[in-house]
């Protein structure tokens, strides 16, 4: 599994997992008549957990990812090998509704017609952005490309949640929450973020 999320969306974030089957019973040849590759179809989706064993033998475990399959598998001897993507990286269609505004237009308001035409449901935008007006049209490019660019605008990190949900973030100012597992009576972990002054 790797992941890459770029803070200035600079270039669209990425999720990727890679995973192999045992196919000694040639379950994903092709050439078997009752093969399973036609349940492993693009953009099927794919939810995957995984875990650290503790010292104690139990494990702890990272809440799961959700991402779609990436094409068919390949086959080789007997083994079949799969790649997952995420959501950003299947919008490939193009946006070519790129408009000069006169009156202009909010990021938030452009970010949600290029969502809209991507017919992508499952998103979250930044309230900020509302108040961030623009009048320049999008270039006819991929719907991704066009978030990527509005999310530039707007100083704003693109990237897909666990849940496979597209957000754009505020990335100059990020509310930041801390947790800790007890602390001595003189330390105040949370004025790390919120510029607190030291008890």
């Amino acid at each position: 599994f790797s992941s890459q999320i770029d803070l200035l969306s600079t270039k669209l974030s990425q999720k990727t997992f890679t995973f192999v089957l045992d196919n000694s019973n040639q379950a994903y040849n092709p050439l078997n008549p009752s093969n399973l590759l036609q349940f492993a179809e693009e953009r099927q989706p794919i939810i995957f957990q995984f875990g650290y064993e503790l010292d104690d033998g139990t494990i702890e475990w990272v809440a799961p990812e959700n991402l779609t399959l990436k094409g068919s598998p390949t086959t080789k001897k007997i083994q079949a090998s799969f790649t997952a993507q995420d959501n950003l990286n299947l919008l490939t269609g193009i946006y070519y509704k790129g408009l000069y505004r006169p009156n202009g237009i909010s990021l938030y308001d452009l970010a949600e017609d290029v969502l809209e035409d991507a017919e992508i449901s499952d998103y979250l935008i930044d309230e900020r952005l509302q108040g961030i007006i623009t009048k320049g049209p999008l270039p006819s490019s991929t719907h991704g490309e066009c978030l990527q660019i509005i999310a530039n605008a707007g100083q704003c990190v693109l990237y897909t949640d666990r849940d496979g949900k597209i957000r754009i973030e505020n990335a100059i100012d990020p509310k930041i929450t801390t947790y800790n597992n007890g602390h001595v009576f003189y330390s105040a972990p949370d004025s790390a973020f919120n510029d607190l002054e030291p008890p």
